[in-house]
């Protein structure tokens, strides 16, 4: 099984791909590895998620990366990564290009239901991080939560785990 490692301050989860419920997620996904970004900020709309905004990526040309819908979900759990795909102009990142929309990858540290201002927003679930983390997923999402911008100078980096 293929892994990715996600590193939020001084954390480094360890999140499992599910390359068999969601195969075009996981390869797209893969695809865009490295990647690394500030645009981190804590959920408004859908509980206690870690959201981290794609940026536009020069390979696509865009941050609308459009992730073809496969496992679906709007209730995800503690240590779900899922990833969703908003289209339209949305005026709460003004550092991204995002006319047309934008990718945002969401990661699960308490109770959470996937929703935006119009309603409920069902992503793709692609990923599970090893739930020995889940203390840690939820200190920083804590930490992300009361102080937003220690956290966003940081950033977040994702790679993929080498065996």
């Amino acid at each position: 099984m293929r892994k990715i490692e996600i590193k939020v301050l001084d954390k480094v989860f360890v999140a499992t791909l599910m390359e068999k419920e969601a195969p075009r997620t996981c390869k797209k996904f893969l695809d865009i590895l490295p990647m690394e970004s500030h645009s981190i900020f804590h959920s408004i709309w859908s509980g206690h998620m870690i959201n981290v905004m794609i940026k536009p990526l020069k390979k696509y040309n865009s941050s609308l990366l459009d992730f073809k819908q496969e496992n679906l979900t709007t209730c995800p759990s503690v240590g779900d990564v899922v990833i969703g795909t908003a289209h339209g102009p949305v005026e709460y990142a003004p550092d991204a290009d995002i006319s047309k929309g934008f990718s945002e990858l969401f990661i699960v540290y308490h109770y959470a239901t996937l929703r935006c201002p119009w309603g409920p927003m069902p992503c793709n679930h692609f990923a599970r991080i090893d739930p020995q983390q889940f203390d840690d997923i939820r200190e920083i999402g804590l930490k992300l939560y009361y102080n937003v911008a220690d956290v966003a100078r940081k950033g977040v980096v994702i790679r993929e785990k080498k065996p």
